[in-house]
């Protein structure tokens, strides 16, 4: 599993233990950067069979916006 995959693995394992109502959770809200990510990957395991370049080419753009921090998860932090 990559390391996004596993940040996004642990994230959703924090919210489970937290609950629904924490501020975690309220912070992510839909997580659509996260559900993003996960389409991409979708679509880039069956590319890297037929076409490598393109499977790299999504694998980076996830990796790419996973080095940006998110917002409201920082937002949360700082209170």
């Amino acid at each position: 599993m990559s390391e996004t995959g596993r940040a996004g693995t642990s994230l959703r394992a924090s919210i489970a233990c937290s609950g629904a109502r924490s501020a975690l959770a309220r912070a992510l809200g839909r997580d659509l950067k996260g559900r993003i990510s996960i389409a991409l990957y979708l679509v880039a395991i069956p590319a890297a069979f037929w076409a490598r370049p393109v499977a790299i080419a999504l694998y980076l753009v996830v990796v790419l916006a996973w080095i940006v921090p998110d917002r409201r998860i920082e937002a949360m932090l700082r209170g």
